[in-house]
């Protein structure tokens, strides 16, 4: 038989105030904790596979089944704080600034093991009595951790003419120390042509 149990709690919240007119402050916390577990047991008499003509019974001829058990953990949570400003100058000036900052942390871990069995009483499997021949274990741990930081101008005329600078500046636990750091800078321009007194309204067309 081969058993799987899975367990798994995932969710996020968020706070938001406004200390003063125009600006947002926003804390986020998200994670996410998945669990499984895997038993394997096979009951089969595997010292018969592996009988020689010399030594037909000097494999193991007591054993009379094998289990494996394999868990597997996965963890996860975001954490952002985020900060926006806008104001209106003049009725035809928009300006926003937006700050953020970003953690990400994931792990994860499997713990395994297993072996050859004497007995094929289900009440022996998983406990620390099992009497087991030639097993073994195996442990494997993964982390990873991602850092961001971002930026952002926003303005706009008379809703014509808009402007966005950017930049953000991230660092990855996945590459080596020198490599792990990287700042991305980024511009935008556009133009609302529907907005000028000269675009002339067509049936297909309302919004350029």
């Amino acid at each position: 038989d081969n058993v799987y149990h899975q367990q798994r709690a995932l969710g996020n919240g968020y706070i938001q105030i406004t200390p003063v007119k125009g600006l947002r402050i926003k804390g986020l916390l998200a994670g996410d904790y998945f669990v499984t577990r895997n038993n394997s047991y096979s009951d089969f008499e595997a010292y018969r596979f592996n009988q020689t003509p010399g030594n037909p019974y000097g494999r193991d001829s007591n054993v009379v089944a094998t289990l494996n058990t394999r868990n597997t953990y996965n963890i996860s949570y975001t954490k952002e704080l985020q900060a926006t400003y806008s104001t209106v100058i003049a009725n035809d000036h928009n300006i926003e600034i937006t700050g953020v900052a970003n953690h990400q942390n994931w792990q994860w871990q499997i713990l395994s093991g297993g072996g050859s069995l004497f007995s094929r009483d289900p009440n022996l499997r998983t406990t620390s009595q099992l009497p087991l021949l030639n097993g073994g274990g195996q442990q494997t741990l993964e982390r990873r951790s991602l850092l961001g930081f971002v930026g952002r101008l926003s303005y706009k005329y008379s809703d014509k003419y808009y402007l966005d600078l950017s930049v953000r500046r991230d660092g990855s636990s996945r590459f080596a120390p020198e490599y792990r750091w990287g700042t991305f800078p980024s511009a935008a321009v556009a133009w609302r042509i529907s907005s000028e007194k000269f675009f002339t309204p067509v049936t297909w067309m309302n919004d350029l």
